[in-house]
């Protein structure tokens, strides 16, 4: 159904070529889709040039790009698998939420997985996005993590300002800059109630080659010890890379 959005249109092409799974003229395409012909015509012409689409005389079908997404998510829905395991433990044995996340090229921080109780899972379908712009969130633990791999992104936010979400964010530059130097130095990373009041976050980059990979836990300040939680998120750094390991072949 055609939701008359720029967004809702892309989709709705998309998924009708991922279900049909074969070339797809652009009659065909409208009549599926229920969106007008010129709007068809003009959004996946610019898919195809994005290389999310690929045209040719039999019509249009999912381009390179999207497929190399599909392996890629595919590779993160396994890895996600492997670790779940730990997070559950990890979470179990701290009380604090326990998550793995992955970054991309565009410095986004995807939650791949979780493992909480249900009052935590409340505060997160209420709190937290599927994926955090750095930008938006450049305190957080691992956002930090990512500043280290986008030098570029950090020196973008730093001449804008940085955001203050409470009063207890660090918004001096020099004072940011220092910490994701030690983030780099380190590979962990930690903040105190400068997302939300109460909360405080930790994280810690698997390495490689899992360099894409960040492990973290988020817990309320009152509720967790913060050194003995990162101590167990620390520990369980190496039982999970070895799993991935295990699994790569």
């Amino acid at each position: 159904m055609d939701d008359h959005t720029v967004t809702g249109r892309v989709l709705a092409i998309l998924d009708v070529l991922a279900e049909t799974g074969a070339p797809t003229g652009l009659a065909r395409l409208t009549e599926l889709t229920g969106i007008p012909k010129p709007s068809v015509r003009r959004i996946a012409d610019d898919l195809v040039r994005r290389r999310l689409l690929e045209r040719d005389l039999a019509g249009y079908q999912l381009g390179s790009r999207m497929r190399a997404f599909a392996r890629t998510a595919e590779r993160l829905a396994c890895k996600s698998d492997l670790i779940r395991p730990f997070l559950h433990e990890l979470h179990q044995r701290t009380g604090a939420i326990a998550w793995v996340a992955h970054t991309d090229a565009t410095g986004y921080l995807a939650i791949a997985d979780s493992a909480h109780d249900r009052p935590q899972g409340r505060f997160m379908a209420r709190e937290w996005p599927t994926r955090f712009e750095y930008d938006t969130f450049p305190g957080m633990a691992g956002a930090q993590l990512v500043a280290v791999d986008h030098p570029e992104a950090m020196e973008r936010v730093l001449r804008r300002g940085l955001p203050r979400h409470t009063a207890r964010t660090i918004t001096l530059p020099g004072r940011y800059e220092a910490r994701v130097r030690q983030a780099a130095e380190t590979g962990r990373a930690t903040e105190y109630e400068e997302a939300r009041l109460g909360w405080w976050c930790g994280a810690i980059r698997l390495g490689p080659p899992h360099d894409q990979l960040i492990l973290g836990v988020t817990g309320q300040l009152n509720r967790t010890p913060i050194p003995q939680v990162m101590r167990r998120l620390e520990a369980a750094r190496d039982p999970i890379v070895r799993e991935l390991a295990a699994h790569a072949s």
